[in-house]
């Protein structure tokens, strides 16, 4: 097969100023951000230790049984979605995947089921899954492949590639993947795409008319992106899908046109929300004590490239925090970090500490259906709590990284510089909630309606059927 190496450069070359862009947006200090840079250490460290790491890590591999190439890849990370004990690989993706209609993702996708169907972690470094199959992460999964000719072929690719090293090595490595998935009709399945190994993986699965790339997102996106995704909707030769996390979450255009839709209208799948939900009729109880306590919620954020505790960012979530104690010295207020920080981070709970604030093993939207009111910036969570009506302050942000139709959400009030933040907190305060009760009624019809699971509050059940 003769690939589409136009193809290829392009969508590497987007991919590579949509990275760039992103770390840039997101530092604390742009001017320290230069990509171009090898300090001497740095390039005796890569030559003199790594390489020779990484022989041993290959040849690990190359001696581990070999399975044949599925006919579907699920990506998902561990951090998010775990797996359970002793869960087999089509168990857990039904139990993730399950949609607002009920049905998991193989079904609404057609995939038979016979078909072969493998799952790839993503993992820091080259640990497993602990569970009862042994599964790939996306390293050891990519480290398999070089074998026999493989390897001298891709060691010839970096040699006549063109470009930085960096650009020859990652055109190598698609090279690699399309080689080993040719005739191999494939469907690439993904419930996290925040990976280069799993991007170089989409965009060789993409480049090739056979087979099928499904995205089940699982945020928003910085619109430094955009130009990535109206690339695969122009130009992709394989078919191309998504499948929204809640219902009527604005994403791309280039994203909505190519929404999984059927007759009962948009199909939407929350795969974190899924991995939380134990119960076999997909209900969510709800935490009495806590609802009684009607707690604000404030949503950490995460930035890419720099120290998010160290960022600006953070230092104007530790003003919310002190502003809403001192003014609400008995009001139960709740921080919710980001995945990528999580609740254990010692820095991170010296501060909570501080300003007595608590967090709790839910989830950040388990704390939603919970909440008066939500606070935070740039966090999909933030946007899931305006389409379940929940009052949202969306604190200071570069506003061209967000997508207009979100700040226009009708429950978002826009805090658009560091002065209009106390006051907005006040506005805050003063604010007559709803009973819980009243409440509850509220989140359980557009549960039911944004993502199709039913929240149980005491003797009372939501009965809506969409």
């Amino acid at each position: 097969m003769v690939h589409d190496m136009q193809y290829f450069q392009k969508v590497i070359q987007i991919h590579r100023l949509m990275r760039d862009k992103f770390v840039v947006n997101d530092a604390t200090n742009p001017a320290d951000y230069h990509p171009e840079k090898a300090p001497s250490l740095r390039w005796l460290w890569q030559r003199f230790i790594l390489v020779p790491f990484w022989i041993l890590v290959w040849a690990k591999h190359r001696l581990r049984p070999k399975t044949p190439w599925p006919d579907v890849i699920v990506i998902y990370a561990p951090s998010r979605t775990p797996r359970f004990p002793n869960e087999t690989t089509n168990q857990f993706i039904n139990r993730i995947t399950r949609s607002n209609q009920g049905q998991s993702a193989l079904t609404h996708l057609n995939i038979a089921p016979q078909a072969v169907v493998r799952s790839i972690a993503l993992l820091n470094g080259l640990s497993h899954p602990t569970t009862a199959e042994e599964q790939d992460n996306a390293l050891s999964f990519l480290l398999s492949l070089l074998g026999g000719w493989a390897i001298v072929r891709f060691i010839k690719d970096i040699c006549q590639g063109s470009g930085g090293w960096r650009t020859k090595v990652e055109m190598a490595l698609i090279l690699l993947l399309a080689r080993a998935s040719e005739n191999k009709p494939t469907h690439l399945v993904t419930t996290q795409s925040n990976s280069v190994l799993i991007e170089l993986l989409r965009q060789a699965i993409s480049g090739q008319a056979q087979h099928q790339v499904t995205e089940i997102l699982h945020g928003i996106a910085s619109t430094v992106m955009e130009p990535y995704y109206d690339f695969f909707e122009q130009h992709a030769l394989s078919h191309i899908l998504y499948i929204n996390l809640i219902k009527d979450l604005p994403q791309f255009r280039s994203i909505e046109r190519k929404t999984l839709c059927d007759t009962k209208g948009q199909v939407v799948i929350n795969a974190q929300l899924n991995s939380s939900i134990q119960d076999s009729e997909n209900r969510i109880f709800l935490d009495q004590e806590l609802l009684a306590k009607r707690p604000i919620l404030i949503i950490g954020g995460f930035s890419q490239g720099t120290d998010y505790l160290k960022s600006v960012f953070f230092d104007r979530e530790c003003q919310v925090m002190r502003h809403l104690r001192a003014t609400l010295p008995d009001q139960a207020i709740l921080y919710s970090p980001h995945p990528q920080i999580g609740s254990e981070n010692p820095q991170l709970n010296a501060v909570l500490a501080q300003h007595l604030i608590e967090t709790t093993s839910l989830s950040t939207l388990e704390l939603i259906f919970h909440a008066q009111a939500a606070i935070g910036t740039f966090s999909t969570s933030v946007f899931e709590a305006a389409l379940l009506d929940c009052p949202v302050l969306l604190l200071p942000f570069e506003d061209s990284l967000l997508l207009p139709a979100l700040l226009g959400l009708p429950m978002i009030t826009q805090i658009k510089t560091d002065t209009e933040i106390v006051p907005a907190l006040d506005n805050l305060c003063q604010m007559a909630f709803a009973s819980p009760t009243a409440d509850f009624v509220k989140y359980a019809v557009l549960c039911q309606h944004r993502l199709g699971v039913h929240l149980i509050h005491g003797a009372l059940e939501s009965k809506l059927t969409t």
